[in-house]
Formats: C-alpha cells, structure tokens, sequence
C-alpha cells in the first residue's frame, strides 16, 4: 500500500465494513440511513474524469458526483452526465451500476451524509429529483454559469439550493485559466463549482471512503 493510501485510511476510517461482490467494491447499504440523504462521489480513468479531477479544490480523487436517497424500497442515485445515446443527461441508477468497475473504470468512491437536512426537507428533496425524470436535462461542457445546461457539482447545488436556500447557499469557485484551458474555454477566468467543494462544507460529513487499485 503506498503511503498516500496508509494516509487517507487513516484520517478517514470507514464506519462499515467493504463487501466484494464480481470484483466490484460495494459497501453495506444496510448501514446507511434511509431517513437521510448523501452524496456518493466517484473517480475514473477516463478523459472526462481526469479533466474534472484537475478542476477540483484538493481533491484529486473524485470526479463525479451525484445524490443518493432511499426511495421505494431502494437506493437510487440521482446525477447528471453526458448521454450520447439518451434524450437526456439526467440519469438515476442504483449502486451498483454507478459503482461498477465495469462503468467507466471505478477506482474511488466515497460518501458524505447530508448532516444539516431537517427531517421534513427529505421528502421536498425526493420530490425535486423525481421531478427531474420528466425534464430534458442537457450537460453542460462549458461551465457557463448563464447556461439552462447542468454539469454533475452544478445539479447538486440546484437541487439541494432548491430544497432549503438558507442552508445550502453555495458560492461558485474562480480559476484563472492559462494554456489549453484558457483556449477551450475562451476566458480567463472560470466561475464553477468543483466536484469536491462540497467535502469542504460543514453541511456534509465524510462516512466512507474507498480507494482501489
């Protein structure tokens, strides 16, 4: 084990136990609170995921994320990501499709429960996502701000926004833009919100963490 892994699991020690299922790392979904929220973070080697990687604040592991919530019966993830052969970018799979090592290459995940979410905010949270379902939901490759087009940290911040705005009131993240960057986006600056910014906020607790080869 290198020593940045020794590290990482020793700050962040998992509070259940990995369970292997096919060679892919699934946790325990009995050990997560039905009557609560998360978010589920993913990396993957891919283009798309080392691009996002290297816009994130510290992070330089996750890639992606999406929200999870236990609804009829199960666990669902909600999350926004390119399509090119759906009519929508707004996806909602369980675990263990948005877990897969089969599904973009997997080596990281980890979730953080929604700590400041009132009880009686939980079902205006299903509400909102299962409203998206009906919605043509384009992603968003630039970043714009302006844009009616959403990327996978953009989503969450709308949604979550949506559901209590005193609460998750989130400020976008500026990077000045230099090189391939600067010419892919036409700026020289960037207004976003990063993938990990919200491992950083005090509404979001850190439970579990996986790191593979």
């Amino acid at each position: 084990m290198s020593l940045k892994k020794k590290i990482l699991t020793a700050v962040f020690v998992p509070l259940f136990f990995i369970t292997c299922q096919n060679e892919q790392m699934l946790f325990d979904q009995s050990k997560l609170n039905t009557k609560n929220a998360y978010l589920i973070f993913r990396g993957t080697n891919t283009k798309e995921g080392f691009f996002a990687r290297d816009f994130n604040i510290k992070d330089t592991l996750s890639s992606h994320v999406g929200i999870a919530i236990y609804n009829e019966k199960a666990w669902s993830v909600y999350h926004v990501l390119e399509n090119k052969n759906a009519t929508t970018d707004f996806n909602k799979d369980d675990f263990k499709y948005f877990l897969s090592k089969e599904h973009d290459e997997v080596f990281y995940y980890s979730l953080c429960e929604l700590t400041t979410l009132a009880d009686y905010k939980i079902d205006t949270l299903k509400n909102i996502l299962n409203q998206y379902e009906s919605k043509q939901v384009v992603f968003d490759r630039s970043f714009s701000k302006d844009s009616k087009k959403l990327y996978c940290s953009e989503f969450v911040c709308e949604v979550l926004s949506t559901v209590d705005s005193n609460v998750y009131n989130f400020e976008y993240y500026k990077r000045e833009l230099k090189g391939i960057y600067k010419t892919y986006f036409n700026k020289d600056t960037l207004e976003y919100y990063p993938v990990d910014m919200f491992k950083y906020n005090k509404n979001f607790n850190r439970v579990y963490e996986w790191i593979g080869k």
